[in-house]
Protein backbone atom coordinates (compact mmCIF):
# COMPACT_ATOMS: atom_id res chain seq x y z
CA UNK A 1 0.00 0.00 0.00
CA UNK A 2 3.31 2.22 0.24
CA UNK A 3 3.04 2.69 -3.49
CA UNK A 4 -0.67 3.13 -4.10
CA UNK A 5 -1.91 6.25 -6.12
CA UNK A 6 -4.98 8.20 -4.74
CA UNK A 7 -7.78 8.69 -6.55
CA UNK A 8 -9.83 11.84 -6.34
CA UNK A 9 -13.52 12.21 -8.66
CA UNK A 10 -14.31 15.72 -9.28
CA UNK A 11 -17.36 17.10 -11.65
CA UNK A 12 -16.55 17.43 -14.95
CA UNK A 13 -16.92 20.75 -15.29
CA UNK A 14 -14.20 21.07 -12.04
CA UNK A 15 -11.36 19.50 -15.04
CA UNK A 16 -12.50 21.54 -16.90
CA UNK A 17 -11.90 25.27 -15.54
CA UNK A 18 -8.52 23.00 -14.11
CA UNK A 19 -7.48 22.54 -17.56
CA UNK A 20 -8.28 25.93 -18.91
CA UNK A 21 -6.54 27.72 -15.45
CA UNK A 22 -3.65 26.07 -16.62
CA UNK A 23 -3.59 27.11 -20.49
CA UNK A 24 -4.92 30.52 -19.80
CA UNK A 25 -7.89 30.56 -21.49
CA UNK A 26 -10.29 31.04 -19.12
CA UNK A 27 -14.29 31.54 -19.57
CA UNK A 28 -16.67 33.58 -17.38
CA UNK A 29 -19.39 31.21 -17.97
CA UNK A 30 -17.62 27.77 -17.11
CA UNK A 31 -16.23 29.31 -13.93
CA UNK A 32 -19.55 31.01 -12.39
CA UNK A 33 -22.42 28.53 -11.62
CA UNK A 34 -26.21 29.62 -11.37
CA UNK A 35 -28.59 30.90 -14.45
CA UNK A 36 -26.73 33.65 -17.35
CA UNK A 37 -29.46 36.18 -15.13
CA UNK A 38 -27.74 35.00 -11.89
CA UNK A 39 -24.50 35.50 -13.82
CA UNK A 40 -25.03 38.81 -15.01
CA UNK A 41 -26.88 40.11 -11.72
CA UNK A 42 -23.52 39.60 -9.57
CA UNK A 43 -21.64 40.78 -12.63
CA UNK A 44 -23.25 44.21 -12.04
CA UNK A 45 -23.49 43.90 -8.01
CA UNK A 46 -19.50 43.61 -7.96
CA UNK A 47 -19.22 47.09 -10.24
CA UNK A 48 -21.26 48.97 -8.55
CA UNK A 49 -19.54 47.78 -4.92
CA UNK A 50 -16.17 48.13 -6.35
CA UNK A 51 -14.01 51.41 -6.21
CA UNK A 52 -12.64 52.06 -9.39
CA UNK A 53 -10.40 55.52 -9.61
CA UNK A 54 -12.48 56.75 -13.22
CA UNK A 55 -16.27 56.72 -12.86
CA UNK A 56 -16.43 56.63 -16.71
CA UNK A 57 -14.56 53.03 -16.74
CA UNK A 58 -17.33 52.52 -14.09
CA UNK A 59 -20.40 53.45 -16.20
CA UNK A 60 -18.77 51.75 -19.05
CA UNK A 61 -18.58 48.41 -17.47
CA UNK A 62 -22.19 48.92 -15.86
CA UNK A 63 -23.59 49.28 -19.48
CA UNK A 64 -21.80 46.54 -21.35
CA UNK A 65 -23.54 44.15 -18.35
CA UNK A 66 -27.15 45.97 -19.11
CA UNK A 67 -26.77 45.65 -22.37
CA UNK A 68 -26.04 41.89 -22.04
CA UNK A 69 -28.70 41.19 -19.92
CA UNK A 70 -30.85 43.42 -22.63
CA UNK A 71 -30.15 40.78 -25.31
CA UNK A 72 -30.85 37.88 -22.93
CA UNK A 73 -34.26 39.33 -21.66
CA UNK A 74 -34.79 39.56 -25.59
CA UNK A 75 -33.88 36.48 -27.07
CA UNK A 76 -35.72 34.78 -23.80
CA UNK A 77 -38.93 36.95 -24.68
CA UNK A 78 -38.86 35.58 -28.59
CA UNK A 79 -38.36 32.35 -27.31
CA UNK A 80 -41.77 32.65 -25.51
CA UNK A 81 -43.70 34.67 -28.71
CA UNK A 82 -41.94 31.25 -30.82
CA UNK A 83 -44.18 28.72 -28.44
CA UNK A 84 -47.88 27.87 -30.41
CA UNK A 85 -50.55 28.87 -27.90
CA UNK A 86 -52.14 25.15 -26.76
CA UNK A 87 -55.15 26.66 -24.77
CA UNK A 88 -57.05 26.67 -27.87
CA UNK A 89 -55.79 23.91 -29.53
CA UNK A 90 -55.87 21.50 -26.65
CA UNK A 91 -58.51 18.95 -28.01
CA UNK A 92 -57.92 16.18 -25.42
CA UNK A 93 -59.72 17.95 -22.67
CA UNK A 94 -62.19 19.93 -25.11
CA UNK A 95 -63.35 17.00 -26.60
CA UNK A 96 -64.11 14.76 -23.69
CA UNK A 97 -67.99 14.02 -23.45
CA UNK A 98 -69.66 13.11 -19.91
CA UNK A 99 -70.92 9.46 -19.63
CA UNK A 100 -74.44 9.34 -19.50
CA UNK A 101 -75.90 6.29 -17.43
CA UNK A 102 -77.28 3.22 -18.91
CA UNK A 103 -80.95 2.70 -19.18
CA UNK A 104 -82.24 -0.60 -19.46
CA UNK A 105 -84.33 -1.77 -22.57
CA UNK A 106 -87.84 -2.21 -22.31
CA UNK A 107 -89.38 -5.24 -23.55
CA UNK A 108 -92.64 -4.82 -26.15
Amino acid sequence: MEHAKKLILLPQESMERLKYAATGLIVKSVQTLGTPLERLDAEMNKILQDTYTDEREKCHSYQQVLQRYLQLKDSTTKKIEKLPDTTETDTTTADIITPEPISPKKSR
